[in-house]
């Protein structure tokens, strides 16, 4: 059915004074407090599971290569070994590689989910697995892990 303002209401309580926000709600299994003034988060506070508290001034905080996107570029172009099966059978196209950054900024279940042919699949979780040393995503504050999709192509 339709979800009423009551129902919200009891998954998130907030008090508003002069223009300041504070938000108590439940996400998941983290508990969080989040203050806000004219619309911008001023500061947000959540526990894990454990009780441990984090501090944040972003709700959601994307994961970054410690190179940026140039280094996943040049990682990427400087390994990047056409296999010589594709290139004696005129292989080309695209492929498309899933992984997730775990909460340790470790690339992990990486999957060629858009085959081209074994050795360039093959080629393509090689150079996944080169892409080290990412900084995890944070979800207000703690450690989460995300999922990314990354198309390569064999001209």
């Amino acid at each position: 059915g339709m979800a009423t303002a009551a129902d919200w209401m009891s998954a998130a309580s907030f008090i508003s004074m002069a223009g300041l926000i504070a938000f108590l709600g439940k996400d998941g299994s983290v508990y969080y407090k989040e203050i806000y003034k004219k619309g911008k988060l001023k500061k947000g506070e959540s526990w894990d599971k454990k009780g441990k508290k984090y501090t944040y001034k972003e709700v959601f905080k994307q994961t970054t290569y410690s190179r940026g996107m140039k280094g996943i570029a040049n990682t990427i172009i400087k390994n990047f070994r056409v296999p010589a099966f594709a290139k004696n059978n005129n292989i080309r196209g695209s492929m498309l590689v899933n992984f997730t950054v775990n909460k340790k900024g470790n690339v992990v279940d990486v999957k060629v989910v858009r085959k081209l042919c074994k050795p360039c699949d093959k080629e393509a979780l090689r150079i996944v697995n080169l892409l080290k040393q990412w900084i995890p995503a944070k979800s207000r504050g703690q450690n989460v892990n995300v999922k990314y999709a990354l198309p390569l192509r064999i001209e």
